[in-house]
């Protein structure tokens, strides 16, 4: 036993004294990292310019069965939120009056808009099961700086009711 405190000892003291690593490079090496982003239900992924986005973190869904809210949250702390207003089947405007879209990344917001819509098509609405999936393609804007961020990606989400 005392072996192992001082295994434990020694590699905490050389982890708080190694130079600073990158966050993903920490994400990397304290959790695994899956082939695959969630699973059927929970899941939220995406292409953030080209960049891979997943919500390992967490996927959070509520909805009322006519609407629905989803929030995905990267290990990294980046979210994207998706507020669905209406769970029609087909294609929807994504823009920032009709299923607006946030991402949260590296401190800075970027929200969808009026001048640059995008489009949320819907796949799948059970409100047996709470179950939604669509995909989305949308550019988004950081009204602060001007910069864009362009996103594609799916949602398959198994929400919980909201009161």
């Amino acid at each position: 036993m005392n072996k192992l405190k001082t295994v434990f000892a020694v590699t905490l003291l050389a982890g708080m004294t190694s130079c600073a690593k990158e966050a993903q490079d920490i994400a990397s090496d304290v959790l695994p990292t899956p082939s695959t982003c969630g699973q059927a239900g929970t899941r939220v992924e995406a292409t953030l310019d080209g960049a891979s986005f997943c919500a390992n973190a967490q996927v959070l869904a509520v909805g009322d069965g006519s609407s629905l809210m989803i929030t995905g949250v990267s290990l990294l702390g980046n979210s994207l939120v998706l507020q669905i207003d209406s769970l029609g089947l087909g294609t929807q405007a994504i823009s920032d009056a009709d299923n607006p879209m946030l991402l949260m990344q590296a401190g800075s917001s970027f929200v969808s808009t009026a001048t640059y819509p995008g489009t949320l098509h819907i796949t799948l609405v059970d409100t047996a099961a709470h179950r939604f999936t669509a995909t989305f393609d949308v550019t988004l804007r950081n009204e602060e700086n001007g910069s864009a961020r362009h996103v594609q990606g799916t949602a398959d989400v198994t929400w919980t009711s909201g009161s």
